[in-house]
């Protein structure tokens, strides 16, 4: 049996405070970000299989009681934990430990071993539209858009839906070329962008709406005329790579 609705949170709680870019946030202040995340799309998502893969071997017996909501819901959530390389991860950057949690779950879950293709969410973002986008992109197998109009060499990575085949040829071993320490077209964004762009990808018709508190507490939620705008751009296909 195959589901189309499974969903990917990468997670990471422990974090290295000697992290290059990385804001020092309480632990338990982080752990609650992700279980509101894990919350929301338990309850207010069409997701009915849901993956959560932290790449900081932080013990998932302290959000496990996420399982009795999710039986409420008639969803399974399946949690994974494992240790990164520390010093890979501290030497090329964040970005290449969250490429590393997507290799993992790919190899180690059920879940997506049993899905057809599968959205992909940086875990503590929460997408307000995300039914609408599961609704929409139900017949696209591999979906990506640009993240920003003035950066024209950027792939979007913290949202995207792709089937495990394809992530295995294209996509797998971008990791390995990350360098944020090197600054300009080394990130993630990047790298995805070199590979997949001459290869006709499927643009999201709905762009998502992100929600998401920082680490000083500022939303990454958009305002209402700016959503409006995003969407009249991405209409004309300007968020395609």
């Amino acid at each position: 049996m195959t589901w189309n609705n499974t969903l990917l949170l990468t997670s990471a709680i422990s974090v290295d405070e000697k992290m290059f870019g990385h804001k020092t946030i309480p632990q338990g202040i982080r752990v609650q970000q992700y279980v509101d995340t894990l919350i929301f799309y338990i309850t207010k998502s069409f997701f009915t299989h849901i993956v959560f893969c932290d790449g900081t071997n932080y013990d998932m017996v302290n959000i496990n009681f996420l399982q009795n909501l999710a039986k409420i819901y008639n969803k399974k959530i399946e949690f994974l934990s494992f240790q990164q390389d520390i010093s890979l991860v501290l030497s090329k950057g964040k970005w290449y430990g969250e490429n590393k949690i997507i290799e993992y779950a790919v190899q180690n879950s059920q879940f997506i071993v049993d899905s057809h293709s599968r959205y992909k969410i940086t875990g503590r973002y929460i997408i307000l539209n995300i039914n609408k986008i599961i609704a929409y992109e139900e017949d696209i197998h591999n979906a990506f858009f640009r993240t920003s109009l003035l950066d024209r060499q950027n792939c979007n990575t913290a949202f995207f839906k792709t089937t495990t085949p394809f992530f295995v040829d294209h996509l797998q071993w971008a990791g390995e070329e990350v360098n944020d320490m090197r600054w300009k077209y080394n990130y993630l964004e990047h790298i995805y962008y070199r590979r997949l762009s001459w290869k006709g990808i499927a643009c999201f018709h709905e762009l998502p709406q992100f929600d998401w508190v920082a680490w000083w507490w500022w939303s990454l939620k958009l305002s209402l005329l700016l959503t409006i705008t995003k969407e009249m751009l991405n209409k004309v296909w300007l968020h395609r790579l």
